[in-house]
């Protein structure tokens, strides 16, 4: 049999992405002394789900007089960085030597995640960068009709690069077989004029009304030097970049630039910046923060310091400076 036709023959529990879903769930009830509503609640499932989860767990031994070492450390830390950060769930993946190997295990957990946050006729929003591109390649297929994608930061850089905003949002509908909208408005324009005009227009009007429809957001943070991909596209020049940190800010995110306590710096760039506006972002229901990396984590410090992501997923490297 081949290990295709293995996974498939598999039950849903069974599979490893769904297993640390399954310590999670037991550790909340079994150690933190939870209920299962209110672990419903906290993981936007159902109690029948909780109820479920409790009980395939001891089927599949992750449960037996301790939780599995292994998924438990990775639980506990969740817990932690919950606490700590004030966030809804943290979703930890192992630290691997290679990003792509991290990113891969990331997938596994967004889209766990959205397969239990998203719902018939919700709207998701999708940011840009390498991290999501990534993201967007490894998903695991959900099942969602009628789930709408759509960027929330302007067309930028090509298509051949993957990076492409548009590409993101129509590999994750792929995934989740929804419908993409595409949004054509460039992302960095000349002037506050040339935005203001470009945002007028009935097309981008009709991209605005269905950002006010959004249930979940998701999106990375990345530095403010060379190394990344607003740099290497050609966006960013090195002296913007350089006026960026002058001014306070160690975080871009969604081309939205924060300080070290993870308040928006007023930037003369920002007023040619076409992208869901940073306060509208903070309303969404589930804002998540997908990153991981060391180059990641001041940036993650002062998203967390700002109480941006709802959600946040990343490797336990991070997540370990983060607690500390």
């Amino acid at each position: 049999m081949s290990s295709e036709q293995h996974k498939k023959k598999q039950r849903p529990y069974e599979r490893p992405e769904r297993q640390g879903y399954l310590a999670k769930v037991a550790r909340l009830h079994y150690l933190e002394e939870m209920s299962q509503l209110d672990i419903a609640k906290k993981m936007n499932i159902s109690t029948a789900s909780v109820s479920r989860a409790i009980a395939q767990a001891r089927k599949l031994d992750i449960v037996r007089i301790s939780i599995s070492e292994k998924l438990d450390r990775l639980g506990e830390k969740e817990i932690v960085m919950e606490r700590k950060w004030g966030l809804d769930e943290c979703l930890l993946v192992p630290h691997f030597d290679t990003l792509a190997n991290t990113y891969r295990e990331m997938a596994k957990r967004v889209t766990e995640l959205l397969s239990r946050i998203l719902r018939r006729g919700d709207t998701l929003g999708v940011s840009w960068g390498e991290t999501l591109k990534t993201i967007s390649e490894n998903l695991g297929r959900i099942g969602l009709n009628e789930v709408g994608v759509v960027p929330i930061i302007g067309a930028m850089g090509t298509v051949e690069t993957g990076i492409y905003p548009n590409s993101i949002a129509r590999g994750f509908a792929e995934c989740i077989d929804g419908k993409a909208y595409l949004m054509n408005t460039p992302a960095v324009v000349d002037n506050k004029e040339i935005r203001d005009f470009l945002t007028r227009d009935s097309n981008f009007q009709m991209v605005r009304h269905i950002w006010k429809k959004l249930k979940v957001a998701l999106l990375s943070v990345s530095a403010l030097d060379e190394d990344t991909s607003v740099f290497k596209g050609g966006i960013f020049s090195a002296e913007e970049l350089r006026t960026f940190r002058e001014s306070g800010g160690v975080c871009a995110t969604n081309f939205t630039i924060l300080d070290r306590l993870g308040k928006k710096i007023e930037t003369p760039i920002a007023q040619r910046i076409v992208n869901l506006p940073f306060e509208e972002l903070l309303q969404v229901q589930h804002v998540v923060l997908v990153a991981a990396g060391k180059h990641k984590i001041e940036p993650l410090r002062a998203a967390l310091e700002g109480g941006v992501p709802t959600v946040l997923i990343t490797d336990l490297e991070c997540a370990e400076a983060l607690i500390g």
